[in-house]
C-alpha cells in the first residue's frame, strides 16, 4: 500500500453555491469497527455520496488514512496536529 502525505494540498479552499434547480449530494456512513479493541486496528467509514461510494476513511491512534473509491494501492495519510490545522483553517465555525 502506498501512503501519500497530503500537507502539500493544504490549505485548500472548495466553496461551491447551488445554482437555481441544482441538488444537494446525498451522503452516506457506515463504520466498521473491530468487535474486540485490539491495539493497531482502525476504524473505518465508508463514505458514499448519492449512492456510489466516494471513499473509505480510516481512523487510527496515529492519524487519519483516506482511500479514494476505485484504489487499493493509492492512500492519503494526515497526523492528528494536521488534521486539527485543516478544520481550523479550512472549516466552517458552528
Amino acid at each position: 500500500m502506498t501512503i501519500h502525505d497530503v500537507t502539500s494540498l493544504l490549505p485548500f479552499t472548495y466553496k461551491h453555491k447551488l445554482t437555481e434547480g441544482e441538488k444537494m449530494a446525498t451522503h452516506s456512513i457506515s463504520m466498521k469497527q473491530p468487535e474486540e479493541v485490539v491495539l493497531g486496528k482502525d476504524v473505518r467509514f465508508l463514505i458514499k455520496r448519492d449512492g456510489r461510494k466516494l471513499g473509505e476513511l480510516h481512523v487510527s491512534k496515529g492519524n487519519l488514512e483516506w482511500v479514494p473509491a476505485g484504489s487499493k494501492v493509492k492512500t492519503y495519510r494526515l497526523r492528528w496536529a494536521q488534521v486539527a490545522d485543516l478544520f481550523e483553517e479550512n472549516g466552517r465555525l458552528v
